[in-house]
């Protein structure tokens, strides 16, 4: 290698700043990539490839949709007393359970089911456009639960939000409590209205052109995620007493898909931007430093999602995955043929000890891949190998611009 060559090469660090496409690939820093696609970093930072994405199979196929040429959603996990492990699962008119382990879909209500939780080893359900109620292992019951965006249970009641695009679309809902009361008269946490048939509800910001997106358990309160704002509503011995607070004014949740808890935060999707929301505030994650770009070569099924699959959040943004890495603070972006949006992870039994296989569905209205056109379930397991499944993708990074003064001369790596 000639003297001049030498003097001019560069030499190049160990890239654990992950990606950075926010700026100019001259000006980004030396440890971080311009592009990194399929590939993540380790604690140790070492450099490996993603998991493996690949369709669910029985032995004999893929486990597709169960309703012919519909697609199929998960909405949500429930666990047997006895252990036995299902998702929940909806077609466009039905709602299903699939048992993990026999690879089999249960059909448990004739309507598309909008969000799911459980209680009492029932699998309870809320719709859009009908009642609700639960499924007791044999057959589906209708409560008088009004028509519901999503569902969640807090301190043993209910709570829901109305439907986008309604007049409930700021109304937050709550059933009663399974006790006795004051007077002696027995409650039921399957009753959604007083003694004169009014439900239990409180509104936040009627007419303001805002609608709630989500709601989740926080630190003894209900977090409330609207499309552009924050509110925390919590409350003592009964929620007719409680309080509505506003968080944040300008940062709320796309959709329901786009919040998801780990851990003792909440990750959610905004304007662009990957919060984590913790202590009633927001922490940035990606601001100035990845931005998310739509891929206009599809048509996705749905714009924005967030899952967890191991250590890592995933962004799902108009056609293309991002991965957060919590351990390393590190981006990189996931590219298959599936386009898988987001995941559910599969709870673990008591004496597994971690929970490392995950079920996804594909973000996209015709997946490419073979077998898949009847819209398959998709698995990942959070390991470095399976014996279950395997996929062909490529690696790929991209460095950053080193000199523009002499951009047709090699540099040397080290």
């Amino acid at each position: 290698m000639s003297s001049t060559i030498r003097t001019r090469s560069a030499t190049l660090q160990r890239f654990t700043g992950g990606l950075n496409n926010y700026w100019d690939q001259s000006s980004i820093d030396d440890t971080e990539l311009a592009g990194i696609v399929n590939f993540e970093f380790t604690t140790n930072g070492a450099l490996t490839s993603r998991p493996a994405i690949y369709p669910e199979s029985a032995g004999i196929g893929y486990v597709a949709t169960p309703q012919a040429d519909e697609p199929v959603d998960i909405l949500g996990t429930y666990i047997k007393q006895d252990g036995t492990r299902y998702l929940v699962c909806v077609t466009d008119n039905k709602t299903w359970l699939y048992n993990v382990e026999a690879y089999e879909f249960t059909q448990i209500a004739a309507f598309r089911a909008a969000d799911c939780t459980q209680y009492d080893d029932k699998v309870v359900l809320c719709s859009t456009y009908t009642h609700g109620g639960y499924w007791d292992g044999t057959a589906f019951h209708i409560t008088n639960m009004p028509y519901l965006g999503g569902i969640e249970l807090f301190q043993n009641r209910f709570f829901g939000y109305g439907v986008e695009g309604t007049g409930t679309a700021s109304t937050l809902y709550w059933s009663d409590i399974t006790t006795f009361g004051p007077s002696g008269e027995l409650t039921s946490i399957w009753d959604w209205t007083d003694d004169t048939s009014n439900y239990y509800y409180v509104e936040i910001g009627t007419g303001d052109g805002q609608w709630i997106t989500a709601i989740a358990q926080g630190y003894g309160d209900i977090v409330i995620f609207r499309n552009r704002s924050t509110y925390r509503f919590s409350y003592g011995d009964s929620p007719e007493t409680g309080t509505m607070q506003p968080m944040q004014q300008d940062i709320g949740a796309e959709n329901k898909r786009s919040v998801i808890k780990f851990e003792n935060a909440h990750f959610v999707l905004s304007g662009g931007i990957l919060y984590k929301y913790q202590n009633w505030l927001y922490y940035p994650l990606n601001a100035q430093k990845v931005k998310f770009a739509s891929d206009h070569t599809i048509t996705p099924r749905f714009q924005h999602a967030v899952s967890i699959v191991g250590r890592r959040c995933l962004v799902w943004h108009d056609g293309n995955l991002y991965s957060y890495n919590l351990d390393t603070e590190t981006w990189s972006e996931w590219q298959s043929t599936s386009k898988v949006a987001y995941f559910h992870a599969v709870p673990r039994r008591s004496e597994e000890g971690t929970e490392d296989t995950y079920y996804g569905i594909s973000g996209v209205e015709n997946p490419t891949v073979s077998g898949s056109e009847d819209f398959c379930l998709w698995r990942i397991e959070d390991k470095p190998t399976t014996s279950k499944g395997s996929e062909n993708f490529q690696c790929s990074l991209r460095t950053k611009i080193y000199d523009f003064d002499t951009p047709v001369e090699w540099k040397r790596l080290s």
